[in-house]
């Protein structure tokens, strides 16, 4: 797990964050119809489920898609809703079935190929659905601050020990339309926040590590331009990010 998610989770008790091949919370939306945005909740069938999984499903109205794969008989399967999906990787009716139940438009993907070795993939319906629908753009969400009346704050986090904090800018190339929408559709502030740890877990990190913190708040339409901007950035260590963040409980 990401050392500066690892940290937010501890200190962030009611929160969510996504760890495939546990829960990861997935956005989808056909390419410029952002307002047909869905919400999902994957995780790999017999993984232990994060403690607020059921929360954020409840919240958001998500499905929960459990993927399995049966590798001696190359089969796929997805429960939805009580209902059970099963084809090959490339079998368009198991794309178009699985589309008709998440409540997204279909149109197969170009080339249908299959991973490697889907039993060694960590997140199989991001890999499997990327290579399956064409027209649909798809994007994690790595933090949830959530309390007793919802969604708080949707975090994004970037990891780059190649640049600098006080130098990162988010890239333009990320879905950052996708991620407005939803911050616009819950009406909650969106974060961007850049840290240079490399490590996994919470030990390679304190309270005195510097981060840079990119904010949106959705009372205004979203600019990336502005967004990523020198003039949008706070630098603050990330004790007092948590300040931030815990602040959002008593909005």
């Amino acid at each position: 797990m990401d050392a500066l998610v690892a940290h937010l989770s501890k200190e962030l008790k009611s929160s969510f964050f996504s760890s495939p091949p546990s829960s990861a919370l997935i956005l989808l939306w056909p390419t410029a119809s952002l307002h047909q945005q869905r919400a999902i909740v994957t995780r790999k069938d017999g993984e232990v489920g994060h403690p607020h999984e059921d929360q954020v499903t409840k919240i958001l109205g998500a499905p929960l898609v459990l993927y399995s794969y049966d590798g001696k008989n190359n089969f796929l399967e997805f429960k939805i809703r009580g209902e059970v999906f099963r084809g090959h990787w490339s079998d368009k009716s198991l794309g178009r079935e699985v589309a008709a139940a998440l409540g997204i438009p279909y149109q197969a993907g170009r080339t249908m190929k299959a991973a490697n070795n889907p039993q060694q993939v960590t997140d199989l319906f991001h890999v499997w659905s990327r290579a399956s629908f064409a027209g649909i753009q798809k994007t994690d969400i790595d933090f949830l601050l959530l309390d007793d009346r919802g969604i708080r704050a949707l975090v994004e986090v970037k990891r780059s020990a190649k640049v600098p904090v006080g130098e990162w800018m988010p890239y333009k190339q990320d879905p950052y339309d996708g991620l407005a929408h939803f911050a616009q559709t819950w009406k909650v502030p969106l974060f961007t926040i850049h840290h240079t740890i490399i490590g996994e877990g919470e030990r390679e990190i304190s309270y005195d590590t510097v981060v840079d913190v990119f904010e949106y708040h959705p009372h205004s339409p979203f600019d990336f331009d502005s967004f990523a901007s020198n003039s949008n950035r706070q630098i603050m260590p990330l004790q007092d990010l948590i300040k931030r963040l815990q602040s959002l409980h008593n909005k």
